[in-house]
Order: structure tokens, then sequence, then C-alpha cells
């Protein structure tokens, strides 16, 4: 991810949910993070959600075994 932050991915994830995302803030947002940007929501949902895991994946994996070792 280039220039852009943990803040600009959540607006985006957020945008892409709505009923009608705006497709300038997307392809705006999507600039801005350094993603390519899609026309096709599914394509680009995609897109975002690879970025979230490669941003967050091994954190969320050590939540995830932490809680396991919890229960």
């Amino acid at each position: 991810m280039n220039a852009g932050s943990a803040e600009d991915l959540e607006a985006l994830v957020e945008e892409l949910m709505k009923d009608k995302p705006s497709a300038s803030l997307v392809q705006q947002l999507s600039s801005k993070l350094g993603l390519p940007y899609s026309g096709d929501l599914v394509t680009q949902m995609g897109t975002v959600l690879e970025e979230v895991h490669r941003m967050y994946g091994s954190t969320l994996s050590r939540l995830n075994k932490n809680s396991e070792m919890e229960n």
C-alpha cells in the first residue's frame, strides 16, 4: 500500500458496502491506497479484501489463536 492509511482503507470498505457506492470516491480512495480500480463492485471489493488481509491477516491470525487458547 502506498501513501494511504488504515483510515483510508476503512473508508473504502465502508463506501463499498453501501447500497450505491460513489464510483468517484471509490476510485479516489483506491488511487490514494495504490490499489487498482475496477468499475465492477465485486472485483473492487475482492481487491480491497486482499489488501485488508495483507495488512491485518497476521494480526487477525494471532488474535484468533489467542482466543482459541483461552477456550
